[in-house]
């Protein structure tokens, strides 16, 4: 099963290298893999369910920089093994999830031995620098209540498209970097004018 999903998205060859060098782990909703300021020992990529990747600010805030999917990688975890760095992200578990982890030791040594590798880091790197300047923009030139919508609408997409959505107004302010005041104040808005439908814990989609 496994295999079947990598080779999706690299060779037969590099596929089978990756299982034998990595390792295969299952984790819940809410889970962390990857830890801001630690030094990374595995690389993850996606093999199903989906992950979140979060910046923390100094002053405590949080802001959502994008989401991984299966046949994903955390570029930040991959540049930050090339260059035995801390990590400045964290990564939470949005969906329940089944992770292959490469041990750091051996980025180098696929970037040298399979250029397509190299092509994939650099692909991954491409789009997530893309989803960057599209957050960027979002958050300089759009309303809170935009956002909030937009965030919903990513989610849902994550969910393959279903309309409920399990999460709390304390979480999405979190990855809007805002407050859960204003969260639930436009939320109310929102449902006033027959977007969404609130309930415990869960937004339904209009």
């Amino acid at each position: 099963m496994e295999i079947e999903v990598l080779n999706n998205f690299f060779s037969k060859r590099l596929s089978e290298e990756l299982i034998k060098t990595g390792v295969i782990k299952e984790f819940n909703e809410g889970e962390v893999i990857i830890q801001e300021d630690k030094y990374p020992k595995a690389v993850p990529i996606i093999l199903e369910g989906t992950i979140r990747v979060i910046r923390t600010e100094d002053d405590g805030n949080e802001i959502l920089l994008y989401y991984l999917r299966p046949g994903d990688s955390c570029v930040m975890s991959m540049l930050d093994a090339l260059h035995n760095d801390t990590s400045k992200v964290r990564g939470e578990i949005e969906e329940k999830a089944k992770i292959l982890f490469i041990p750091v030791e051996n980025i180098s040594r696929f970037v040298r031995d399979f250029p397509e590798w190299l092509d994939y880091i650099l692909s991954i790197y491409h789009k997530r620098f893309e989803e960057l300047l599209e957050m960027v923009q979002s958050v300089a030139f759009k309303k809170v209540d935009e956002r909030l919508l937009e965030l919903l609408k990513k989610k849902s997409a994550v969910l393959k498209g279903e309309k409920s959505i399990n999460v709390t107004h304390e979480q999405l302010a979190r990855e809007l970097g805002t407050s859960r005041v204003v969260v639930s104040r436009l939320l109310k808005e929102m449902e006033r004018q027959n977007i969404v439908r609130l309930g415990r814990n869960n937004i339904t989609l209009n």
